[in-house]
């Protein structure tokens, strides 16, 4: 069943359906879960934001988790431009940030960045927190900003244990943040030897659309190995190089019909052109 069919469910027993299949899932990722808290928000009638707000201030952790949910995207429709409670949310949200459990801030650290709400101060304290859960929460909560402090958190955050934490990171600061400075280089730049393929890919991009030839060497590296990152070949079209151009030209040989490719090769061929 998808959230699609139970519109024509009472929400009073779509919230007690979230809560119960929370206390069985208390790590709240389950599909059952995600299943009635999206078909709650899909409403946008006041009540249920009254309920949801109602839960936020609940004496059980997961309560306050789950109203935090559905708080997030409350409202959403296709073709929505604005969560019509974001601003009435924002405030409870806020206060969740010091809740004690990691459950209920990473929900409200969720909410806020799917809201765009809650400012910059009030959000990177919770940079070097405990729980990665947390961590991770923050660097989607900061994703799309370009102020100093967002940008010093998520750099900070780059270098993080956790592997999702630094993935999501990088893409925000790579590709989500419109800011180029020292600070946003260089977190990019230290993500160039990750171990892991998606952040060293996510880091290529980012400099490359910065036009930080720091980047060049990587993205080179990366074209030639067997299977090829595509975020290698969107950052060689972002900083397209002749230096580029043989290997890009070997993979589409391979993969003619492939239209990334087909860009890459076509700008790096004008950048030869150029010279």
């Amino acid at each position: 069943m998808s959230s699609h069919n139970l519109t024509g469910h009472e929400s009073a027993e779509l919230f007690d359906k979230a809560l119960a299949t929370a206390t069985v899932d208390p790590v709240l990722q389950s599909d059952d879960y995600w299943m009635y808290v999206r078909a709650l928000q899909s409403r946008s009638d006041r009540a249920v934001f009254d309920q949801a707000l109602s839960l936020c201030s609940g004496q059980d952790p997961l309560t306050r988790a789950v109203g935090a949910d559905v708080l997030a995207q409350l409202g959403t429709h296709a073709g929505i431009e604005e969560y019509p409670f974001a601003d009435e949310s924002a405030s409870v949200l806020i206060s969740l940030l010091s809740d004690s459990d990691t459950r209920v801030i990473a929900s409200a650290l969720y909410a806020l960045g799917h809201l765009k709400r809650g400012g910059s101060t009030e959000l990177v304290g919770l940079a070097k927190h405990p729980s990665e859960d947390v961590r991770c929460a923050l660097a989607y909560a900061l994703g799309g900003r370009s102020d100093d402090l967002s940008c010093s958190a998520l750099a900070v955050l780059s270098t993080d244990e956790d592997l999702d934490t630094r993935n999501w990171t990088t893409f925000a600061l790579g590709t989500l943040c419109e800011g180029d400075s020292p600070v946003v280089r260089e977190a990019l730049v230290g993500r160039l030897s990750d171990s892991d393929d998606e952040v060293r890919g996510e880091a290529m991009l980012g400099l490359a659309k910065r036009r930080d030839l720091r980047a060049a060497a990587a993205i080179l590296a990366e074209l030639g190995r067997e299977d090829v990152l595509n975020l290698a070949i969107e950052a060689a079209e972002e900083m397209p190089m002749s230096e580029f151009l043989p290997r890009l030209e070997q993979l589409l040989a391979a993969h003619p019909s492939d239209e990334n490719i087909q860009r890459a090769v076509e700008r790096c061929r004008s950048a030869l052109r150029a010279t």
